[in-house]
C-alpha cells in the first residue's frame, strides 16, 4: 500500500482509513425488492468523521493529520487495493495516529483582513 506518498505512514503508531460505500441500499416499505442509489452526501459525512476524529486525537493528547487519499485515484487505490475494498467503496481520507514527537504549538494565523461583514 505505501507509495512515494505515503512513505510516512510507517512511522506512525496506527493509520487510519476512514472508507464511505458510494452506494446506499434502500429497501422500499412495502417489502419490494431492495433499491440502490448513489449516496450523494459521503463526501460531507467522511469530511465531517474525518475532522471528527482529529478533534478526538487532539483530545487525548495524540497527534494525527489529515491526509487526502479522494479524489486522487493515484493516492486512493493503493489503499482501496490492499484493504480489497468492493468497487462502491472509496478510502476518502488517511490519518496516521500516533504520540507527537515534539511540542509543536499552534500557529496563529489571525488576519482580521480576512473577516468581513455584511459583504466580501
Amino acid at each position: 500500500m505505501i507509495n512515494k506518498t505515503f512513505t510516512f505512514l510507517a512511522l506512525a503508531a496506527a493509520v487510519i482509513v476512514l472508507c464511505a460505500d458510494t452506494t446506499v441500499t434502500r429497501t422500499p416499505r412495502d417489502g419490494g425488492a431492495p433499491v440502490v442509489r448513489p449516496n450523494g452526501t459521503w463526501r460531507d459525512d467522511l469530511g465531517a468523521s474525518t475532522e471528527n476524529l482529529l478533534l478526538a486525537a487532539e483530545s487525548l493528547g495524540l497527534g494525527a493529520v489529515w491526509t487526502a487519499s479522494y479524489p486522487y485515484k493515484d493516492r486512493y487505490m493503493p489503499p482501496k487495493t490492499a484493504l480489497g475494498l468492493p468497487d462502491t467503496v472509496i478510502p476518502y481520507s488517511i490519518v496516521p495516529v500516533g504520540y507527537p514527537a515534539g511540542d509543536e504549538q499552534p500557529k496563529d494565523k489571525w488576519d482580521p483582513a480576512r473577516i468581513h461583514y455584511g459583504r466580501w
